[in-house]
């Protein structure tokens, strides 16, 4: 599989009709480090950085304020993925006669399968590689465009819940997966196979239209569009979408965009002494946050993002994500039993995040047992 990212880092609101995010007590003031769009580009590299590729493309065009900061991410670039097959651009992919190119240079003769992403902030926090490589097995299969929905998982567990217009057709259930047409969707955090990168950058001819990313669209602050759209084109689009059933990757700043609650489904935040490869985590029922540590609590009401002694996550310590393993300097011993039902709860309530809005539930899926298996400990 190729990892292909195409980014642009800017502190610049491109968007007028973006969601502002909130990211509650997650963040300076609340906490002593400030991060900024590099740090979180290089803790989501970090994260990529253990899964295998064939070939690492990275095409990262830095705003004005970064500019600076080349020479550091390169440097982290080569130190994380030492060893392995990387291309690193500072520019960006940025119409379709570039997308062609880089087809026909870097991925036509190379792999099959490409992480699409157009995002400099969706880390993939799961614990080990097994739902990731039983996808690829999936995906590899199919000759017809087809994708994995690597991220956005509540989200897309709630398209799997319902018909709708994006999802007019069954759900199929596979192991640890469920798949289904996906309608008019061009969502650049997907896991897509040749024949649906072909599908998007060379079926129809989108002039000089300027596309940094395949689903490109910016809107006024009355919120008129501005630019080209491909779902505007001809031939609607349509493809297949498998969505694993365990979490694979979050968006960095979670999911207000969606009306997903925060307390549901946090946002994320690099843990103190992640780049110092020093970071220690704290399992135990506790009254008051330490910033020297990741808090773990499962049995906490609130998370951290809406209570200032709230918990981070509502782990166990076989949940911590796979890419903080080297990372880790201490980790407190804790009674496993005390939490262990707190925690498949929270999960539960991540999982359900997007359905509760809309009045359905996880347990009515048909595919709910094989979700309870992957999930619950």
């Amino acid at each position: 599989m190729i990892l292909l990212i195409n980014v642009l880092l800017t502190d610049d609101v491109l968007n007028q009709d973006t969601f502002r995010y909130q990211r509650g007590f997650l963040d300076y003031p609340y906490r002593p480090h400030k991060y900024d769009k590099i740090d979180i580009f290089k803790y989501t590299l970090a994260s990529y950085a253990v899964i295998p590729w064939t070939k690492v493309l990275i095409f990262c065009e830095l705003d004005n304020q970064y500019k600076a900061q080349k020479e550091e991410i390169q440097q982290f670039v080569e130190k994380e993925f030492n060893g392995q097959d990387v291309k690193l651009e500072f520019y960006r992919n940025s119409h379709q006669k570039d997308w062609q190119k880089l087809f026909v240079d870097e991925i036509e003769n190379k792999d099959n399968l490409i992480w699409f992403c157009c995002n400099h902030d969706h880390p993939f926090i799961d614990y080990d590689l097994t739902v990731l490589e039983r996808g690829i097995k999936l995906l590899s299969e199919r000759q017809y465009p087809a994708s994995i929905y690597f991220s956005h998982w509540s989200e897309l567990l709630n398209k799997a819940s319902y018909i709708h217009n994006e999802r007019p057709g069954p759900v199929d259930v596979y192991d640890k997966y469920v798949g289904f047409q996906l309608i008019n969707n061009n969502d650049s955090i997907q896991i897509i196979n040749q024949a649906l990168y072909k599908l998007w950058w060379f079926e129809e001819d989108y002039g000089d239209a300027f596309l940094p990313r395949s689903d490109y669209r910016l809107a006024d602050k009355d919120g008129n569009p501005i630019g080209y759209d491909i779902r505007k084109r001809h031939n609607m689009l349509n493809h297949y979408c498998f969505v694993p059933l365990r979490e694979m990757c979050r968006h960095y700043d979670g999911y207000g965009h969606v009306s997903i609650n925060p307390n549901k489904c946090p946002a994320l935040v690099i843990p103190p002494g992640f780049f110092e490869r020093n970071v220690a985590i704290r399992f135990e029922e506790f009254s008051k946050y330490n910033n020297e540590y990741v808090n773990v609590d499962p049995s906490k009401l609130y998370y951290s993002i809406i209570d200032k002694n709230g918990t981070d996550y509502k782990w166990l310590a076989e949940d911590i994500p796979l890419f903080w393993k080297k990372y880790i300097k201490q980790i407190d011993d804790y009674n496993r039993d005390t939490f262990a039902e707190d925690r498949n709860e929270a999960l539960y309530d991540i999982g359900n995040a997007s359905m509760g809005i809309f009045g359905r539930h996880l347990f009515e899926q048909t595919w709910y047992q094989q979700w309870e298996k992957l999930n619950y400990r």
